[in-house]
Parts: structure tokens; sequence; C-alpha cells
């Protein structure tokens, strides 16, 4: 057999109602008793493309990932404490540091849980 007669082309099912010249008004497709055509039946049903697409949209406008990379102060510099802390209180000296810092008891405390980068 030669190569084309093997290959298959997809087509919707809207295509095959497009091109079909049959009359399926009042044919029933048989898996309901209610009197639904057949052409009604078939544009009733989603495809398999249409169901991932639209499982797709759902997801896309449920979730929202944020990712943000932090260090710690230790990392960008060993003498940030010395720098950071002049007469008790924080200024901040470099935009990596955070602007305000969190309460501790002590500025004694920062060395051993120093704050993160923003």
């Amino acid at each position: 057999m030669s190569r084309a007669c093997n290959e298959q082309k997809k087509v919707t099912v809207g295509e095959l109602l497009e091109n079909d010249d049959t009359d399926l008004e009042g044919v029933s497709d048989g898996s309901s008793n209610d009197g639904i055509s057949l052409r009604e039946s078939l544009f009733e049903m989603d495809s398999e493309e249409e169901t991932e697409l639209k499982a797709t949209k759902k997801i896309a406008e449920e979730s929202v990932f944020l990712f943000r990379n932090s260090e710690s102060m230790n990392n960008i510099s060993d003498q940030w404490m010395p720098r950071s802390f002049i007469d008790g209180k924080y200024v901040r000296y470099d935009l990596n540091q955070p602007s305000e810092l969190p309460h501790r008891t002590s500025t004694i405390a920062f060395k051993n849980d120093p704050p993160l980068t923003v």
C-alpha cells in the first residue's frame, strides 16, 4: 500500500456536519429518549482538545506562582552589623537591606538570626 492510503486526516465533528448534506433533524442518536437530534447532541459534546483547553484555561486563571530570592545579610556582608547599627539605631546603607528590622530583644540577637535581604 502506498503511504498516502495509510495516513488519516483528523476532522472535527463541526467539519463533518458542515460538509455533510444529510438532513439530521429529528434523527435521534439513540442515547436519549428526549428527542434531541443527532446534530444537537454532537454540538453539545466537547472535543478532547476543547476539554484540555478549558482545563488549562481554568488552571491558568486560578493559579499564581510567586517566587522570590533572598539571602541572609551575613552572606552579603560580614560587616553588616557594625555598619548598620549606629548609636544603637538601625541605618540602611544598602538597597538590598530591609527598610525596617523585626523587633528583637537586643542587637546581639541579629548576630544569631540575621535579617533577609529584600
